[in-house]
C-alpha cells in the first residue's frame, strides 16, 4: 500500500451505494415515514464517520482501523436491518399470506407452528435459542479469524459477507415479510419455554427485533456463504461449524423467525448471492481499490 492512500475499501464503497440507495427511498417516500428525519440525520453521521476513518487511516495506520473500516461495517448491519421495516412499509403491504399459503400447499401443513409442537422439550427450545443467537458471533468470528491469520483474505471475506447482507436486506425493502413470530397470533407464535437463553432472546428480539426480514432467510443465506467462505479458505474451521450451522438453520423455523419456504430459499439464494458478491469484488480488484495487506 501506497502511504497517504485515501481510496475507498471495497466495504466502504458498497455501505455507501446503500446509503445512496436507502436514502432515495426515504426521499421519494417522505410523506409515508414517520421517522424520515431520523433516518436521514443518522446516514449523514454514518457517513461522516466512514470518511472520518478514511483520513485517519490516511495519517495514522493500524490493525485496528483497518479491521473497522472493513469487517467493522458488517456490525453495522444490525442497524440497517431494522430499518427495512419501516422502508418496506412504502413499496408494498406486508405479504405474509402469501408465504403461509405456499407452506400449506407445499407442505399441507404450517411447519413453523407444527415443529415447536412435535419437539416441546424445554432442552431442545434452549438448544435452538442457544443456536439462533450464535448467528451473529458466528459471523464475525469468522472475520475475526481472518484478520488475525491473513488479512489479504479477510478483506475479501469481510466485503462478501457485508455484500450479502446488504443485498438480503434490498430484497426485505422489496418483499415485506414479518415471519410466523409476528404474523400468526398467540399461542401459534410461542414456543416452549426453557432457561437462560430463551429470556436473552426476548431481550435481543425486544431491542432490536421488528417485523421485517422473513424472505429469503437470510439467517440460512448468510450461514451458508460464511461456510463457502470457510470451505475455500479454512476447510478445518468449515468442518468445526458445520454442526452449529445445522441447528441454527433448524432453529429459524422452530423459533418462528422464518416459514419453511423462507429457508428454502435461502438455500436457493445463497449460492447466487455469494457469487455476485465474488463478481464484485473482482471488479474492486481491476479497479485497483483499496485493498491491502497491513504489516
Amino acid at each position: 500500500m501506497k502511504n497517504g492512500s485515501s481510496r475507498f475499501t471495497p466495504s466502504e464503497i458498497v455501505t455507501l451505494i446503500y446509503i445512496f440507495i436507502t436514502t432515495l427511498l426515504i426521499c421519494f417516500s417522505w410523506g409515508k415515514l414517520d421517522n424520515a428525519v431520523t433516518l436521514l440525520v443518522t446516514r449523514i453521521a454514518i457517513v461522516a464517520v466512514i470518511y472520518t476513518l478514511n483520513l485517519t487511516y490516511k495519517y495514522y495506520q493500524n490493525g485496528f482501523i483497518w479491521f473497522v473500516r472493513n469487517a467493522g461495517l458488517i456490525a453495522l448491519t444490525t442497524y440497517w436491518y431494522p430499518e427495512t421495516y419501516y422502508l418496506g412499509k412504502c413499496i408494498l403491504p406486508n405479504l405474509d399470506h402469501i408465504f403461509v399459503a405456499a407452506d400449506q400447499w407445499l407442505f399441507g401443513c404450517q411447519p413453523s407452528i407444527e415443529f415447536s409442537q412435535i419437539i416441546p422439550y424445554a432442552w431442545f427450545s434452549e438448544l435452538m435459542n442457544i443456536s439462533y443467537l450464535s448467528y451473529f458471533i458466528m459471523i464475525m468470528g469468522t472475520a475475526f479469524y481472518f484478520f488475525f491469520t491473513n488479512r489479504i483474505i479477510a478483506q475479501k471475506v469481510a466485503f462478501v459477507i457485508l455484500n450479502s447482507f446488504l443485498i438480503y436486506y434490498i430484497i426485505f425493502i422489496i418483499l415485506p415479510v414479518m415471519g410466523p413470530q409476528f404474523y400468526f397470533p398467540y399461542p401459534e407464535n410461542s414456543i416452549p419455554e426453557s432457561g437462560i437463553f430463551r429470556h436473552l432472546m426476548i431481550m435481543v428480539q425486544e431491542m432490536g427485533e421488528q417485523p421485517t426480514g422473513a424472505f429469503p432467510s437470510s439467517h440460512v443465506g448468510i450461514c451458508l456463504i460464511n461456510l463457502m467462505l470457510l470451505f475455500k479458505y479454512a476447510r478445518k474451521r468449515f468442518y468445526l461449524l458445520l454442526p452449529l450451522a445445522i441447528l441454527l438453520i433448524c432453529s429459524t423455523v422452530y423459533i418462528k423467525a422464518h416459514y419453511l419456504i423462507d429457508v428454502i430459499a435461502g438455500f436457493i439464494t445463497a449460492p447466487i448471492v455469494y457469487w455476485f458478491s465474488l463478481v464484485c469484488w473482482k471488479k474492486f480488484e481491476r479497479s485497483n481499490t483499496l485493498i491491502e495487506r497491513i504489516s
